[in-house]
């Protein structure tokens, strides 16, 4: 995500960071027709600049104004960058309206970072959201843990990503993303827990944790 205090240095983008941020990354799956070009005729790297990657959405830290400080997802969407503790989450806004179905996946961040998403919707619209051991696995009640209705957002930053708040008047929708191990998605009885998911990578005092194969499914 777009921070005005990086610096590029031996092919490293390094953000000065208070004493309580942090890293993440998460995929983004939006449209599989469009992601299906990727590499054949969009989003080539080393190519005579005819096959760009578009831009379908935009990823901006709460607190500040897209048109002077957003990231700009293409098509390949990814979300990179620093967890601004003061800022607590960003806003996600696909060019054109959110797809019906968001998969949110290779989460990195560690257990103890908050990364709130708020993403719009039409008015009215209701949700089926949960979290996903991996795309092999299709029994719901061995591979899926359903997040719940929550009233508030201060509801979602305190939960350990197992709830959402859909502010009907604003037409935003709120979620916390966390880094689950697959073991926690369902368990009898119901588990929900903060765990380490994967290994941890560690470098210039820095740390960000190994993507596990959970991801987060928004229906719409």
């Amino acid at each position: 995500l777009y921070n005005p205090s990086g610096k590029l240095e031996v092919e490293q983008y390094k953000w000065e960071l208070a004493a309580k941020d942090s890293y993440f990354s998460l995929k983004l799956a939006h449209n599989a027709s469009l992601e299906a070009q990727v590499g054949k005729t969009i989003c080539m790297n080393g190519h005579d600049g005819t096959k760009p990657c578009p831009v379908v959405a935009k990823a901006t830290h709460f607190g500040r104004v897209e048109s002077t400080g957003c990231l700009d997802i293409g098509a390949n969407a990814k979300v990179s960058g620093p967890i601004i503790a003061n800022a607590g989450g960003f806003y996600l806004r696909f060019l054109a309206g959110t797809p019906q179905t968001l998969t949110i996946s290779a989460i990195q961040a560690d257990i103890n970072d908050t990364i709130i998403m708020a993403i719009p919707y039409p008015t009215g619209t209701t949700f089926t959201i949960y979290y996903q051991t991996s795309a092999s696995c299709t029994t719901p009640t061995t591979c899926q843990h359903q997040v719940r209705s929550v009233s508030s957002i201060a509801a979602v930053r305190s939960a350990f990503g197992d709830s959402y708040f859909w502010d009907n008047a604003r037409r935003v929708l709120y979620v916390r993303v966390v880094n689950v191990a697959s073991s926690y998605v369902k368990q009898v009885p119901d588990v929900w827990s903060p765990v380490v998911a994967g290994d941890i990578f560690a470098r210039g005092g820095q740390k960000i944790a190994s993507p596990s194969s959970t991801s987060l499914v928004i229906k719409s």
